[in-house]
């Protein structure tokens, strides 16, 4: 009876470990907590899209990649198990808590049009702002999206 109780419990274990590594599409997700940066945008920053099979490895990364910006002061996820047009999946919600000082940003390089150019890394990154949160995570993320931005307009610098 004690052999049995033993296995039975291994089978839990590996059912369970099974599941929590288990990946499934995305087929629904949506942010909490957010009020400066669109939905969408905070999304696009995860580099998670609809579709996509993923789990919590997945979402550990997209939760990282977040934090990495220097934007949000903090951030997780929430999952559930979603059914839609035949399909099981995941609805996602990515919480996040953003950081609410922010200071401004100026861009000054010779040559440059500094409104053209903040619309231009706004396009290409819709998290960079000409206010940033006064941190080292948001001050290196700011300086590889500049710099991305002027080697592809043929500036590089810096």
């Amino acid at each position: 009876m004690r052999e049995f109780r033993i296995f039975f419990c291994f089978l839990v274990f590996l059912f369970a470990a099974g599941f929590a590594i288990a990946q499934f599409p995305l087929l629904d997700i949506s942010v909490s907590g957010n009020s400066r940066f669109a939905s969408a945008d905070v999304i696009a920053a995860s580099g998670l899209r609809l579709g996509q099979s993923a789990g919590t490895a997945e979402f550990g990364a997209a939760v990282a990649r977040l934090m990495d910006t220097g934007m949000f002061r903090s951030a997780n996820y929430r999952y559930d198990p979603k059914s839609s047009g035949g399909k099981t999946g995941f609805a996602l919600t990515l919480l996040v808590g953003e950081d609410s000082q922010t200071g401004g940003a100026l861009l000054d390089f010779p040559g440059v049009d500094s409104t053209v150019f903040w619309g231009e890394l706004r396009k290409s990154n819709p998290l960079i702002r000409p206010e940033m949160p006064p941190n080292s995570r948001a001050e290196a993320y700011y300086r590889a999206a500049i710099e991305s931005a002027l080697k592809l307009r043929g500036q590089p610098q810096p």
